[in-house]
């Protein structure tokens, strides 16, 4: 099921969080609206790795905006992924409706801008599932489908039971214990597209042999400003010079020399009809031939000029897909630490909960203690005092016996009957 941020055409949203119910878009003016909708399309031709969480995250946050505040009450911090949506929406508390559809169409126009609305269907990063490739209907393979939306990348099961059963889960969900920072897939460093070409004039002569004392010059015509590269060396060691110069027909030579090798630049203003005079003599040469061999190419300044601004734009974008790479590596740690911190406050409530109930049982075992230890004073009180009666009762028996043990004995019965009369 590949969910669209655009339900038919009076731009009803799809409420993923809340089943099947949906949100008309405030009134807008027709070209407002209209901005909206081509926006909302262009989104989809975005290429899937474009955006990073981060990024995607704000721009579902604008997208929700549109249809209204977020709740005041956010979901539990256990659904990571709910949790961080609706922090993203709620960032964007004070933004009217119209200034968040404003935000939303000027951020996709300018990715539509860079991007050149070219679609890219390359796998997501961090390990997702890819985008997929066409629409999916009945016979859809029952598996996670992402596509680049307002909505950010929302992966849903499909089929699902019904609407209102259907779970949303992006792809910036954080996973569920620490483990290190998924890889993300590097995307390809853009097309490089070809270099503008210069058209070239050029002469040049392998062997050309210079009688004693002769001069040679090669007119060059020069329809426009260029740049003159000239070249010339004498074949023979034998410590032979030629005489060379290079100039405008009719004017002062502009660069000139007498060596066995020289090379050189310079510019030739050129204009309708300006023609480049170019002279080799042997001169100091009385007797032998010199051979010389000579190169001159002009290059117009107005094409060298494409060049180097094409070759400044080719770095440019060179030096924004580098900084976007890091700037997408940045916001994957950032998630990563994201992600750990969730982990992380999980087990610190957890950690706070075992402490409390700790404290809890302290406190009992103390009360339980306390009465122990005053039931223990009571028992010890009413076991001296019953060792007490114990040793009177005994000290009582043992005066009887003492008494009835010194009591003379009668020897006969009529001893016996007076001492039961003695007083």
């Amino acid at each position: 099921i590949v969910w669209s941020p655009f339900s038919g055409v009076d731009g009803a949203i799809a409420n993923l969080e809340k089943g099947d119910q949906t949100m008309p878009l405030p009134a807008l003016d027709p070209v407002a609206l209209a901005r909206y909708k081509r926006a909302s399309e262009d989104a989809r031709s975005l290429p899937p790795n474009l955006l990073t969480n981060s990024q995607r995250l704000k721009l579902y946050a604008l997208f929700k905006q549109a249809e209204g505040p977020a709740p005041e009450s956010g979901p539990s911090r256990f659904d990571a992924v709910a949790r961080a949506k609706w922090e993203a929406w709620n960032d964007v508390r004070s933004l009217s409706a119209e200034q968040a559809v404003e935000s939303y169409c000027s951020i996709i126009e300018g990715l539509v801008a860079i991007t050149g609305g070219a679609a890219a269907a390359l796998s997501p990063a961090n390990g997702h599932a890819g985008a997929a490739a066409g629409e999916s209907g009945s016979g859809a393979p029952e598996e996670a489908v992402v596509t680049v939306v307002g909505e950010a990348v929302v992966a849903e099961a499909a089929p699902a039971d019904s609407a209102g059963e259907a779970v949303a889960a992006a792809s910036f969900a954080p996973p569920p214990a620490l483990s290190p920072a998924p890889t993300r897939t590097a995307r390809q460093p853009p097309e490089l597209a070809a270099e503008p070409e210069v058209e070239a004039q050029r002469w040049a002569a392998t062997a050309l042999s210079l009688a004693p004392g002769a001069t040679f010059e090669v007119p060059i015509f020069v329809p426009e400003p260029s740049r003159c590269r000239y070249s010339f060396t004498v074949a023979a060691a034998d410590g032979s010079v030629v005489g060379f110069s290079i100039g405008l027909l009719g004017m002062k030579p502009q660069a000139t020399a007498r060596a066995a090798q020289h090379d050189g630049e310079i510019e030739v203003p050129g204009g309708v009809g300006g023609m480049l005079v170019v002279t080799l003599d042997n001169n100091n040469s009385m007797f032998s031939n010199t051979v010389v061999a000579c190169e001159v190419v002009t290059e117009p300044l107005s094409q060298l000029a494409a060049v180097s601004r094409f070759r400044e734009r080719q770095l440019l974008r060179h030096n924004l897909f580098q900084a976007q790479e890091e700037l997408a590596a940045q916001d994957d740690a950032l998630a990563a630490i994201a992600a750990e911190e969730v982990v992380l406050q999980d087990e610190l409530e957890k950690a706070q909960a075992a402490v409390e109930a700790a404290a809890q049982r302290i406190a009992a075992n103390s009360a339980r203690g306390s009465a122990v230890e005053t039931r223990k004073c009571e028992l010890q009180d009413e076991v001296r005092a019953l060792q007490a009666g114990v040793g009177k009762m005994l000290w009582e028996v043992l005066r009887a016996s003492w008494r009835k043990a010194l009591k003379p004995q009668p020897h006969s019965k009529a001893d016996a009957k007076m001492a039961t009369h003695e007083p």
